[in-house]
């Protein structure tokens, strides 16, 4: 069980939260791992997976050495959200 066990909707939430929490600490090392265990989650929003790359960025930037994580989409198109303009008059 717990929070960031496979099969809750919330791990990906409360790891970005451990992350946050590792880095706010000083251990940004341990934050980058975390980070790269978000991103390699399948089940990972959009919205958190490009919040985590940039969290990644800024510690690359500060010379963290960042876990390489090649993430295979069985789905790419998933990703992908269109909107439809609004039908006049209504």
């Amino acid at each position: 069980g717990g929070l960031i066990s496979p099969d809750n909707p919330l791990r990906n939430v409360a790891r970005e939260i451990l992350g946050l929490t590792r880095y706010a600490n000083g251990d940004a090392k341990g934050a980058s791992e975390i980070f790269a265990r978000i991103i390699a989650d399948p089940g990972v929003s959009l919205d958190l997976l490009r919040r985590v790359q940039i969290y990644q960025e800024q510690l690359l930037s500060q010379g963290v050495a960042v876990p390489v994580v090649k993430k295979t989409l069985a789905n790419p198109a998933s990703l992908v959200t269109t909107a439809t303009p609004p039908t006049p008059g209504k």
